[in-house]
């Protein structure tokens, strides 16, 4: 922090103190809620997961979960896909409205 002046002042000491525990704070808060949201996607996960899923009704699963967590916050359009298909081995792609048709 470069304040004008004569060099460093009290006013400069306590003003970078409060930032940084403001910052501290934003931080472990913003941490708690990511974690809060991932135990939460592990949980429903755990719950509904099924070995015999095909892409398609894993796609599903994991879209209809994400739409619970991120509530009105969910857009189909920032999501990817990547898989490979077992009969074919080819990688495919889709994104946004290519999901939505799937």
């Amino acid at each position: 922090m470069f304040v004008h002046g004569e060099g460093k002042t009290d006013l400069a000491d306590k003003i970078l103190t409060v930032t940084s525990f403001v910052f501290g704070v934003i931080l472990a808060f913003a941490i708690s809620n990511r974690n809060s949201r991932l135990s939460s996607i592990k949980e429903k996960l755990r719950e509904q997961y099924k070995k015999d899923f095909t892409i398609k009704q894993g796609i599903k699963l994991s879209l209809e979960i994400f739409e619970e967590i991120q509530g009105k916050g969910f857009n189909i359009d920032k999501f990817e896909l990547i898989f490979i298909k077992k009969d074919n081995k080819k990688i495919e792609r889709k994104e946004g409205a290519e999901i939505k048709e799937m």
